[in-house]
């Protein structure tokens, strides 16, 4: 299903996704991303979205038709990022080691995502499921720190911000466009998702496709 595109595009042609036994999903007959873009792909839930961004990552070999990728770095946070057991910097660098990376450089991403003040705490030995104690919005905002270590072309993101409301999803994605000037997000929400400027909304299942529009920004004081 998966090929290699010629160039900054990722394109969709009749692409059905399917589970391992075959049973049909969703039908995607065209879709087409463009580098430094946003998408947001809505649609009923249990259609298929968390499927498809599976597949769009490579991640996912079940279904038919051609998903042409362009060779680009890529990064998939699935709805339940992961976290290894050790500290927040650990979490934050993974799936590299911390050490691949400078202190300052793993403060720094904590910081701009608001989570400066946990840059030191080690976590237990515990169900990494359970997310080492921090809440649901921590959780988010430490799995978006870590494109900015990253810094992909591609972001694939299966509902990056469902925990935060919406004044802090505007200020977390206002400073990621800011700070991945080129990446293409192609986002599962929702909601259409807020300060990322122009987005594309493309309805699952219905192939009907927007002009992309510019929301209003929301105050960014509220933190969650």
């Amino acid at each position: 299903m998966h090929n290699t595109a010629t160039g900054p595009v990722l394109s969709l042609r009749g692409v059905r996704v399917t589970t391992p036994e075959t049973r049909p999903l969703l039908d995607v007959p065209a879709m087409d991303a463009h580098q430094g873009e946003a998408i947001w792909l809505r649609g009923a839930s249990g259609l298929g979205k968390t499927t498809l961004m599976k597949a769009l990552a490579g991640l996912w070999p079940h279904g038919a038709g051609t998903i042409s990728s362009p060779d680009a770095s890529m990064a998939f946070l699935p709805q339940r990022p992961y976290f290894p057991i050790g500290t927040v910097r650990d979490a934050l660098a993974y799936p590299r080691a911390a050490g691949d990376y400078s202190v300052q450089a793993l403060d720094m991403a904590l910081e701009k995502v608001g989570l400066g003040h946990i840059a030191g705490i080690e976590f237990g030995r515990s169900d990494t499921r359970t997310g080492h104690g921090l809440s649901g919005g921590e959780q988010q905002r430490l799995a978006l720190a870590r494109l900015l270590l990253l810094q992909p072309q591609w972001a694939l993101l299966d509902e990056p911000a469902s925990a935060l409301d919406q004044a802090a999803e505007a200020e977390l994605f206002a400073m990621l466009r800011r700070e991945l000037r080129e990446t293409a997000f192609i986002i599962v929400a929702h909601r259409q998702p807020q300060g990322l400027g122009e987005v594309r909304a493309i309805d699952l299942g219905s192939a009907v496709v927007s002009t992309p529009s510019t929301l209003p920004q929301l105050p960014d004081t509220v933190p969650a």
